[in-house]
């Protein structure tokens, strides 16, 4: 089935940094896959998730006691070492840990639901689904060739500028649990992104079914003219149409289920990733702000050249956060309201073509359930995850910005 091949490459990069302590098997045969979270057939998944758990927790261990005794001169420097950098060794903790117990369940839960609406969008489609072409394979994974050959280059080039030795391996392992965050932002949005497919396709099904039906006839330069069928085929094509109706009900409902897996997987990481990077760009606004001015005056003197290193090293990650919070939400904010997308579809279907009363009674409970039934993309369930809140945390990172300078 499609979302286990979709999901395949990704996991095994997630099983050597400890987030995926399961495997997924896809039959050659057949095609039908499955997720094996057995602890006796994922030994090395345990290990390595065990490992990285280890890892982490001497990096958090070793950044907070050696700047615990270090006096800073600015707040924002502060708040970087006492808040910023421990909490990217926390959330990769807290992720470690959730993937190995809860997540790894509920895994399964989600792609046994992913799967059966796979079956069932392809039982209605009643076309075979075809083997991608290598170009699409490298595009449906292109989040994995940004990780590799942009994210980790960068990371190892900015470890590497800081020193190369053992005394600096606490930067080492910072950068280490910040790949880790990325890949976990990425795994969220790969199946946020993927509910979005599915209601495309949802969408995509009831809008080209009726297009094709020659029971609503077709479209003239004077209106729609009605094909003349034979009673037994006119009454079939209704109930076929009818039980489509049945289905994508059903389907929509299996959506709104992977959804709350979803939001109960990543809930609690997602409002830990928004905390760290929110605060993560307040901080790293405020040190380039004040490395800049720094550099004038540097500028003034001749025998004093600035370091660029900071500057350099700053502004990439305050680039970095910046966008893998605003990719998250939006991408969140655009699947949720692809669902609307559907209403609307099901609302011009009702109105548009010449439908029997079963038929429009269906339509009429599918825009309800759609209405009533509508789901959204949460931070623990304390945030929705849209435009509005993107609109909030740049607006609040502006004004604490501006207070951090004011205390600098």
């Amino acid at each position: 089935v499609q979302v286990y091949k979709d999901f395949k490459l990704f996991s095994i990069i997630c099983t050597f940094l400890g987030l995926a302590p399961y495997k997924i098997h896809i039959n050659n045969i057949t095609g039908d896959g499955r997720l094996d979270a057995r602890i006796g057939r994922n030994v090395a998944g345990i290990i390595c998730t065990f490992l990285m758990t280890c890892v982490m927790l001497y990096g958090m261990y070793d950044m907070i006691m050696e700047f615990k005794f270090q006096r800073k001169s600015t707040v924002s420097d502060t708040l970087s070492t006492k808040f910023c950098m421990p909490m990217f060794f926390a959330v990769t903790i807290v992720a470690l840990l959730m993937n190995s117990t809860v997540i790894k369940y509920k895994m399964s839960q989600l792609f046994n639901i992913f799967s059966n609406i796979d079956k069932e969008i392809n039982r209605l489609r009643g076309e075979p689904v075809l083997e991608k072409s290598v170009l699409m394979k490298m595009l449906s994974n292109f989040d994995i060739v940004i990780l590799l050959f942009l994210f980790a280059p960068y990371l190892i080039y900015d470890a590497l500028i800081w020193g190369i030795g053992f005394f600096h391996m606490n930067s080492y392992l910072l950068r280490f649990s910040e790949f880790v965050n990325i890949v976990i932002v990425m795994l969220y949005c790969r199946c946020v992104l993927y509910v979005w497919k599915k209601l495309s396709e949802l969408c995509e099904i009831l809008s080209k079914t009726l297009e094709c039906d020659t029971l609503t006839g077709y479209h003239t330069g004077l209106g729609y003219k009605i094909l003349q069928v034979h009673p037994e085929s006119k009454m079939k094509r209704i109930q076929d149409f009818t039980e489509i109706v049945v289905s994508l009900r059903r389907l929509y409902s299996q959506v709104c289920a992977a959804v709350h897996i979803i939001n109960a997987m990543y809930g609690f990481i997602v409002l830990l990733e928004i905390a760290t990077h929110f605060s993560v760009i307040i901080t790293n606004v405020s040190t380039v702000m004040s490395l800049i001015n720094t550099k004038e005056e540097h500028n003034i003197i001749p025998h004093h050249p600035p370091d660029h290193k900071p500057l350099f090293s700053n502004t990439a990650c305050l680039i970095i956060s910046a966008s893998l919070l605003v990719t998250m939400i939006v991408i969140c904010h655009i699947t949720t309201s692809k669902s609307k997308d559907l209403a609307s579809v099901v609302g011009k279907v009702s109105l548009k073509y010449p439908l029997n009363i079963v038929t429009l009674q269906q339509l009429k409970l599918f825009s309800y359930q759609i209405r009533y039934n509508c789901f959204d993309f949460t931070a623990f369930w304390l945030f929705r995850l849209d435009s509005n809140l993107l609109c909030t945390i740049f607006a609040s990172a502006v004004t604490y910005t501006a207070v951090l300078s004011q205390l600098n």
